[in-house]
């Protein structure tokens, strides 16, 4: 209440469902007083390791030198691919980039590390997930009532800062705030290769992921690829019930087929792409981002963008048909398409 600062030396008896303290002349439970009150610890105790411990037992035939080689599964590591398309100004080829990201959220580092990523969606355990420690939050255990917490407003009325940086408390954990550090290697690109039914992609030398780090690793880099730029509209079937005309803008596709004679021919993992268009006075100008699946070699690769405002597209009902067979209604009929173009040049537009 009077904004004074008093420190106690105390044992931890329990905690944290509940911290009772011993100060010796007392037991006393925390956050009971009515005052804003806190933890400080001097220390961690000599038995108590934040890092993680590996002990293993092992019999040795014959005292001696011996070399030990441990394997285990790591897990917890994961990967995603970006790519970036890079519009050329005569709007008929691209430049295509894609990186590898290797991600180590973990507390242990592999440095100079033979490093693959597989492409596709595979079988996993649920059990396949990495351990971690159960966190919770202090909560009061006080009788007959709990304290309530010090509001930030309250804890701003101190005018002294120390003060009340000693009434701040944590009343969760959040583990997204840890840092991340993002690094990169340009080095020659990755080397696709088969596995099974899968895509095995090889880095093409060791490299190094720290702790709560990620990397960075040239995918593809392709250059002048050209595609075709389509409009796509779907007819909505409820038009057939519903005896209306609808009208809106299609979808903007880039279609690029994934051949060595059309500048790609390499298995592209699943990611996102961002789509970059020169602008007015040269300036990239990101128009889109798109998700695409697994591409294999042979297949077209479509980047969806926004819709046209540019072409509309109206469908309107002539006449339909009902048809009862086999205990089933089926219905057909004839739809009007008028398309609008406002561009100054021509369109492709599938309906």
């Amino acid at each position: 209440a009077s904004g004074r600062q008093t420190e106690r030396r105390a044992t931890l008896l329990s905690g944290p469902r509940g911290v009772v303290l011993d100060y010796g002349e007392s037991v006393e439970a925390l956050d009971c007083s009515g005052n804003a009150e806190k933890l400080i610890f001097d220390d961690i105790p000599e038995a108590l390791t934040a890092e993680p411990t590996l002990s293993v037992r092992v019999h040795a035939p014959a005292a001696g030198i011996y070399k030990v080689r441990v394997s285990y599964l790591s897990v917890g590591m994961y990967w995603v691919a970006s790519y970036r398309a890079q519009i050329q100004p005569n709007g008929r080829t691209l430049d295509l980039v894609g990186w590898l990201t290797l991600i180590n959220p973990l507390s242990t580092s592999f440095a100079n590390a033979p490093t693959r990523v597989v492409a596709g969606e595979l079988s996993r355990s649920d059990d396949t997930v990495p351990p971690g420690a159960t966190m919770r939050a202090v909560s009061e255990a006080c009788w007959p009532i709990g304290v309530p917490w010090l509001s930030a407003e309250d804890i701003g009325r101190f005018p002294d800062a120390d003060v009340a940086e000693a009434l701040q408390r944590a009343q969760g954990f959040d583990g997204d705030n840890e840092e991340i550090v993002v690094t990169g290697i340009r080095a020659s690109l990755v080397h696709p290769n088969e596995i099974a039914d899968y895509k095995l992609y090889t880095v093409p030398e060791p490299t190094t992921v720290e702790a709560q780090q990620a990397k960075q690793v040239m995918l593809l880099q392709k250059e002048d690829v050209p595609f075709e730029r389509v409009y796509r509209y779907t007819i909505d079937d409820d038009i057939l019930y519903e005896d209306s005309s609808e009208s809106d803008h299609p979808q903007t596709l880039l279609r690029l087929e994934n051949r060595k004679s059309a500048g790609l021919g390499i298995a592209i993992p699943a990611g996102v792409v961002a789509v970059i268009e020169p602008g007015p006075a040269g300036q990239p100008i990101v128009v889109g981002e798109h998700e695409i699946t697994d591409t294999p070699v042979g297949l077209p690769l479509e980047l969806e963008l926004g819709r046209a405002p540019g072409i509309w597209v109206r469908s309107r009902l002539l006449r339909s048909r009902e048809r009862d067979r086999d205990e089933h209604i089926y219905m057909s009929g004839t739809v009007e398409v008028v398309v609008h173009n406002d561009k100054s040049e021509s369109a492709i537009v599938e309906v």
